[in-house]
């Protein structure tokens, strides 16, 4: 039989009362959480070792119920403070976005990680649901742009009679590729008007054209009416601009998504959420 010493060694969960958060209290090895705020009827809590993420995380209750865990990884230090970095937080369905009991839960979440825990990073690759978390959150205070990746600058291409587009340097050289494999096919199927290979290739790379404006941020509702060749600005109108990163301190989604979700850029930029200073509130 064991003794009660022994019994109290044991990563043993054990049942809590009076709204507390749920966790193990009582062993060395396991840390007791910590609350660190409410927002509307939820309350949130830090653990050093989450009993199921099995990491450090934050834990959101609601009735005393856990309807989210946000686990966090370490990610070394940023402007002297801790930085960890936010890694598949999941939220009960209920709870999720217009379903929840108060406007933007998940980017105040992670507005107190920042302020009670320690800085909080994006991910390298985010999905379009934390992208949307990023961008309410610069709505409510600084985010920053971290340099992860030595680049301090990159280049965007745009036209004066398409004000929204904004290819990115890789994007614009395929966009290059295929308007002069258009102009070739074009070529041959003026001089054989009869050649179905040379109508299939323009076709084809007419398609590729679309494709690239429209990850420059083209509405495919104009796409779908350009169906000539003559439609598509020329590489030679488009004009080359020049982004500095490093005097980009404070992130705005408007200007620097094209930046920071960059597939030429890979994950050389993310985004960072800092402690506010004193006497400052979440709208």
């Amino acid at each position: 039989m064991k003794t009660f010493k022994q019994f109290l060694a044991e990563d043993m969960p054990i049942l809590q009362g009076g709204g507390r958060a749920p966790g193990y209290d009582y062993s060395r090895r396991i840390q007791v959480p910590r609350n660190i705020g409410k927002i509307g009827p939820y309350t949130v809590w830090h653990h050093e070792e989450h009993p199921e993420a099995g990491e450090e995380a934050v834990s959101v209750h609601y009735k005393d119920k856990q309807i989210g865990v946000v686990p966090l990884a370490q990610a070394g230090t940023f402007q002297g403070k801790r930085l960890v970095q936010s890694s598949n937080p999941s939220f009960d369905t209920a709870h999720r976005g217009k379903k929840a009991k108060v406007r933007n839960l998940v980017p105040k979440v992670y507005g107190m990680i920042a302020d009670k825990v320690a800085a909080l990073e994006s991910g390298d690759y985010q999905t379009d649901g934390s992208k949307s978390v990023w961008k309410r959150l610069s709505k409510m205070r600084p985010i920053r742009i971290r340099n992860v990746g030595g680049s301090t600058s990159i280049s965007h291409h745009t036209h004066k009679e398409h004000p929204k587009l904004k290819m990115e340097g890789g994007t614009f050289k395929d966009y290059s590729y295929s308007y002069r494999s258009a102009l070739n096919a074009a070529k041959e199927s003026n001089e054989r008007p009869r050649s179905q290979k040379a109508r299939r290739a323009l076709d084809r790379n007419i398609g590729y054209l679309k494709n690239r404006l429209a990850d420059g941020g083209m509405d495919w509702s104009k796409l779908r009416r350009m169906s000539e060749l003559r439609h598509f600005p020329h590489p030679r109108t488009f004009a080359k601009t020049t982004s500095k990163i490093n005097s980009q301190q404070r992130y705005s989604p408007e200007k620097h998504d094209s930046v920071v979700y960059s597939d030429a850029q890979g994950d050389a930029f993310t985004l960072v959420a800092t402690p506010r200073g004193k006497g400052k509130k979440n709208k």
